[in-house]
């Protein structure tokens, strides 16, 4: 696992079932590269008063886990996919 924590660009987002408010980034630029995902998964997190958003997504490699919080996002972590 690479841990990064750093702010990203999220180009496009999808909405899973026409959800406006289940909005999943669809893709992000890291390091001057875009990444596109194929699925994923939304955490809602309170701290304290907040409510943080956290993304596990999946660009079929790896697993990107990213942070909204106070309109920023940020790329957590990145993780290889194991294979099975």
């Amino acid at each position: 696992m690479k841990l990064t924590n750093e702010i990203v660009n999220v180009n496009s987002f999808y909405f899973p079932g026409g959800s406006v408010e289940r909005a999943l980034p669809r893709s992000i630029e890291y390091a001057h590269n875009n990444y596109t995902f194929t699925d994923g998964l939304q955490y809602l997190v309170r701290k304290g008063n907040e409510l943080i958003k956290l993304f596990d997504m999946n660009d079929g490699r790896n697993t990107y886990r990213l942070r909204l919080e106070h309109d920023e996002w940020r790329l957590i972590s990145v993780k290889p996919l194991r294979a099975y």
